[in-house]
Parts: structure tokens; sequence; C-alpha cells
């Protein structure tokens, strides 16, 4: 195996080292280092590496036969780029009265300090203990009782490791947290949603921004949302009026709870969203559910009352641009109070109708072929390839016979003189004949999906992309596949939860059981049933006629025509439509004339 020092390398750029006692003196004095390790010459730390970075470098060498020499006689003390302090074995044993005196006098506050045994030190261990959250003893020290009981009493988080076993030296948490994290500088605190023992918030000083994130799905629960609420009305009640911002990932839960029903001070950012206060949810949200107001009431058919909202969209307002804002036309809040929408506007504006209404969907963005905009001419080259936002709706209508997952697109039905439905309720197949050329997604191979054969070439297809993802090139075979599989997996439930809740609360029991195994086999079988709904869900082809018998049927409740007037409405419209239609799908009606 060949040696390579460092110092004779590039690498050598990232390390910089001190020609005496003296420099690494005033180095810890004006830096208030980080962390310090003593390695020998392989850069190794108690016979093992536990420096990320040397981590890294050595088994990139390894793999080309190569050990990396780190110390020498001439570099026998250096630091890294990450204010890193790193000693040769020989020289901290020489130099080690010097050097603790100094890391003890210009104490350093760390979120986490390794100890292991030629650094260990009782006087330094005790104060170093004073200014660390989390403090590890690596193999080979004994840690004394009278150290352990000073960890418990400071409340430091620490671990013992023997033989690579990690034990526990002390457990004292406040609120699911180290203590002195609760009680130390760190400008915002990050709480458990689910944390019981409310008491002792009154340890958070008001200075303090408080964060609690629900994205877990364990914690996105009516239960836990309720448990916010008393959280920050314990806070009020103390007289802390700490910032509290609550990360969100999905809104029934958190329009259900207390926390939403009531007036406490706090902040609600997700759900692509920015930050907003309570009072702008509601206000929000009030708009949104009087828009829908009539629809809900009425006696429309599931898949009338998505018409009713779809046509509410499309004709919401012109679609703009804000170049000097981007997120104005995309927010829906700030849409809904400005002059400006876009696609990613009209998506999630018909994502929060159908919501109000009981029809699920789920946002979803493609890359589409901007040429169409010079007009409706067939182009020979993609001049340009944008994002574009459309939604992907659950319809179940017997009226209508219509079931599973269609495409919509109230973008491209945008006119506010004319009703255009020729992007409201489309399968994949048509979006794959469509005048402005798409392209493929994850989604699309997972939802698009008519038996098992088509399901396991697209499934297969999908895991054998992962596995080609060159980031993933110096992982094991089977590693890679796991990690396929899993990713397969994820990505089918993220559709399922938004399109399927209720199937979905079902699968993600199951699943927390074999992912806990990571068994192949498991992971498989419970693919091909994931599989079964998508398959089940395929969605057929909606016939122009179908679209506006159904929209001209809501539209004569909306205008109050009488039978005769609906009938001259209904010709116009799908006449209008069918003009339209031709030129947005000439593909497909190539095909039905082939077909003819």
């Amino acid at each position: 195996m060949e040696n390579l020092n460092i110092w004779d390398s590039k690498v050598k750029d990232n390390f910089h080292y001190f020609s005496s006692l003296d420099d690494i003196l005033k180095y810890i004095k004006d830096k208030k280092i980080t962390n310090f390790y003593v390695i020998d010459k392989d850069g190794l730390d108690n016979g093992e590496s536990t420096i990320m970075y040397i981590t890294a470098l050595n088994e990139s060498a390894a793999n080309s036969n190569i050990t990396v020499i780190y110390t020498d006689n001439s570099h026998e003390a250096f630091h890294t780029n990450f204010d890193d302090l790193l000693l040769s074995r020989e020289f901290y044993t020489k130099y080690s009265k010097e050097i603790n005196e100094a890391i003890i006098e210009n104490m350093y506050e760390s979120e986490y300090i390794s100890i292991n045994k030629y650094i260990y030190d009782e006087n330094l261990v005790k104060n170093l203990i004073l200014n660390a959250e989390t403090i590890s003893f690596q193999n080979g020290i004994d840690v004394p009782e009278s150290i352990k009981k000073l960890l418990q009493d400071s409340h430091i988080t620490s671990y013992s490791y023997q033989n690579g076993v990690r034990s526990e030296l002390s457990t004292d948490m406040v609120l699911g947290q180290p203590y002195r994290y609760i009680i130390s500088d760190a400008k915002t605190i990050n709480l458990d949603p689910n944390i019981t023992d409310l008491e002792n918030l009154k340890l958070i000083s008001s200075d303090k921004e408080i964060y609690i994130s629900m994205y877990d799905e364990k914690k996105n629960t009516l239960d836990a949302f309720n448990n916010v609420y008393e959280i920050i009305k314990t806070l009020r009640e103390n007289g802390q009026e700490n910032k509290v911002t609550i990360n969100v990932s999905s809104k029934k839960p958190f329009l259900d709870s207390k926390l939403y029903h009531s007036n406490l001070n706090y902040e609600v950012t997700g759900y692509d969203m920015e930050n907003r206060k309570l009072e702008e949810i509601k206000e929000e949200n009030n708009i949104l559910d009087l828009m829908v107001k009539d629809i809900k009431t009425s006696n429309y058919s599931p898949f009338e009352k998505y018409l009713a909202c779809y046509n509410i969209t499309k004709k919401f307002k012109e679609y703009k641009e804000n170049d000097e804002d981007r997120i104005a036309p995309r927010d829906i809040f700030r849409l809904l109070n400005n002059e400006y929408m876009v696609c990613v506007g009209y998506a999630k504006l018909l994502h929060e109708l159908l919501y109000r209404v009981g029809i699920e969907s789920k946002e979803w963005s493609i890359g589409v072929d901007t040429s169409y905009d010079a007009g409706f001419s067939m182009e020979e080259k993609v001049v340009e390839n944008a994002g574009h936002a459309r939604l992907i709706v659950a319809l179940d209508d017997p009226k209508y016979n219509l079931h599973g997952f269609y495409v919509a697109d109230p973008t491209w039905d945008n006119d506010l003189q004319e009703d255009y439905y020729n992007h409201a309720l489309m399968n994949f197949d048509k979006t794959s004949m469509e005048y402005r050329l798409l392209s493929l997604t994850s989604e699309d191979l997972i939802i698009n999906v008519k038996d098992e054969n088509d399901f396991y070439d697209k499934i297969n297809t999908l895991i054998n992309d992962e596995m080609r993802n060159t980031f993933f090139n110096d992982r094991p075979y089977e590693e890679k596949y796991k990690r396929a599989i899993r990713n397969a997996v994820d990505q089918m439930l993220s559709i399922l939860k938004d399109l399927k809740p209720s199937e979905y609360e079902k699968l993600i029991k199951e699943y927390r059981v074999i992912s806990n195994g990571n068994y192949i086999e498991a992971y498989k079988q419970f693919i091909v049933k994931m599989g079964h709904i998508f398959i089940d869900n395929y969605a057929e082809d909606v016939s122009l006629d179908t679209i506006i018998d159904a929209a001209a049927s809501v539209n004569k409740e909306v205008f109050g025509f009488d039978d005769e007037k609906a009938k001259e409405y209904h010709d116009y419209l799908y006449n209008k439509n069918l003009n339209m239609d031709k030129k947005s799908f000439p593909l497909y009606y190539e095909e039905k004339t082939k077909i003819a």
C-alpha cells in the first residue's frame, strides 16, 4: 500500500500548521476553538477516525490503495478550515499542561465534545462540562463516579463507549431536550409538539424563538396540534411572549384543532406558504370558504362540484407574472389580495377549493415546452423548457361514470370571456397527445398504470433510475438496491397521502412495521399492494361530451337558464371547446381518425 503525506499534496491547502507552541496558545485564545483532537500519523483518534473530513479522505484514499499520513516531524499541530485543532499524540503529550490550561482559561462553547483516552484529564473534563451540551467518552476511559455525578448535576447529555458499545451516563432532559440547551444562548429552540412537562416551559427565556415542526407523520395529528395549543397557552399564561413558529405539512388536523380556533399569538409556515400569522390564515380561509359556500350546499354530483370549483379558478384573474416579487402570484394568501397569478397560483387555488368541497387533489409539477406561447402552429423544435404546475385529482362520480386519478390544468383554460374545459379532466394518455410537449415525471410513471404488467415495467424503471444515481456509485449493490426500493415506496405513499388519505392511513401503519426490519421481500410485497391501488384508479379517457354535459348543467344553475337557453348554451359551449380541443390535442384527434 502506498503512503501519501498530505503535506506533499494539494490537500495541505485545507490544513494550516503551527510553527510553535506559542502560536497554538494564541490560536486557542483568539479562536475559542469548537473542538480539538489528538491523532496519530494516520489521522486516527483513539484507534478510529471520529473526524468527518478525515474519515472521508481515508475512505477515498483506501479505494486507491493509499494510506494518508497526517503528521510528521514538521507538522505536529495544525487546524482545519472548520477551526478544529488537531495535535499529534507526541506533541500533545509533551505540552498537554500548557494546552489544557489555555483551553480552560479561554473556555469555548460546543454542542458536542469527544474525549479520548489521550486527552482525558479530570480537571479539563470538569471545565468542559461547564461549556458543552453533549460529551462522549471514547474507548479506554473508565469515567469516575465524581465526573458522572457532575454530568448529571449539570444536566449534560453524555455517553461512554466501550468496545464500540454506547451507554448513557446522564439522561437528565427537559422538554425532550438536554437541560442546558433549553437555558443556553441558542437563538432558536426546537420543541417537540408532544411534550408533556409543560411546567418546565418557564425555563425558556423570553428572548428565545420557539420552532415546532409538525412534519413527522406521528406529529401531524389532531392530538399533537391540540397539545401545541396547550404549550403556547402555557407560555402566554406565564407572561412569555416568545415568537412561536409552527411548521405544518397538512392543513386538516391543524384547521380542526383548538390551536387554529384560538386567539393565541403564533405564526405558521409550511404546505408551500410563507410565514403567516394566525389572523392572516383565518382571513384567507374565510375568503376561500365563502367562494365555495353555495357549492358545498348544492345538490351537485362530485364531478359537478369539481367543475364549479374549476370555473372559479380558471376565471379568478388573468395570468400575470410579477418579476419584482415572484412570491406574489404563487402564494395563496398573497394572490387572493393582488392582481398577479401564475400556474402555481391556479393549481393552489383549485386545490384549496376542492379540499373544501371534499375532493382530494395533489399539486403536481411538470416540464413543458413553452413554444406554444407563439401560437397554435405545430413546431418542430422545442424552444424553451419550463416548469409548470397542475393538479392530480381523485374523482368518483357514478352519475358520469368517472373513477380514478385525473390531470387538471386550470392555467391553460384561463380565459375571462370564454368557458374552456379542454384541460379540466384529462387522463394520462390524453396528456401525452397534447400540443405542448411534456416531460415525464416519476409521478407519471407511478400513477399512470393500466394493469400489472404496466405497473411492473414502470416501477422497475423508477427503481433502476435510482440505482443509476451517480451520487451512490461507491455504495455496495445491496445498499443501493435497498435505497431504491425505499425511495419507490416513499414516492408512492406520498401520492396516496394526498389522493387516497384513508388508504394511506392503513398503509402507513403496515409500513412502520416493515421499515424497521429492512426486509427487501417485504418491501416488494408492499409495493405490489400499493400498485394495485394505482391500477384500480387508472382513469379512462373522459369524452368532451361528458365534460360539456356536466359543465352546462352546472352553469345552467349558476346563470339561471331555462331549458331552451340551457340547450343553446350547451351547443355553443361544445362547439367552442371542440375547436380548441383539436388545436390543443392534435395527436388525439389523429388517432381517433385512424381508428374510424
